[in-house]
């Protein structure tokens, strides 16, 4: 896996699709894992929330503020995602919180390079994170996000 084709594609990228591909990919080269079935969703939530794993379920629900400032971000927003996505994908395989924040920390480093804006805001948001968000803060509804269609951050 050479970083600067990882880093070009992540840039690339113009979906939610594309991002989780990688994510994947990335997993199954540096760990071995994968897990077949994840579906992605949007939905209304605390500020200071990026993303969660409901438990026991095949699902990872991205806060729309976050979607919207990734969108607002450009490529420099995908590598952010890009380490959410990453983040909550282990949580997807069992990983502990902990545990998953430090994979993700060695992963993002190896990638983008200590000084790079995604480390920066995600070692600002894990430090938020230090227990899991309240249900009774998130709104109603999903917005799901289609990982086939490679509809440009479409939900």
């Amino acid at each position: 896996m050479s970083s600067l084709n990882l880093v070009d594609e992540i840039r690339k990228c113009r979906s939610c699709s594309c991002l989780f591909k990688l994510v994947r990919r990335v997993v199954r080269q540096t760990i071995g894992l994968e897990r077949e079935g994840i579906m992605l969703a949007v939905q209304e939530g605390p500020s200071r929330i990026a993303a969660y794993h409901p438990r026991g379920s095949e699902l990872i629900v991205l806060s729309s503020g976050t979607f919207e400032y990734v969108r607002r971000m450009g490529s420099e927003g995908n590598c952010y995602l890009f380490a959410i996505l990453l983040h909550e994908y282990l949580r997807c395989l069992g990983y502990n919180r902990r545990r998953a924040r430090r994979i993700v920390k060695e992963i993002v480093k190896k990638i983008f390079g200590e000084d790079h804006t995604a480390m920066k805001i995600f070692n600002n948001v894990t430090n938020i994170l230090a227990k899991p968000p309240e249900l009774e803060e998130w709104g109603n509804t999903l917005g799901f996000i289609r990982l086939d269609d490679g509809l440009p951050y479409a939900y």
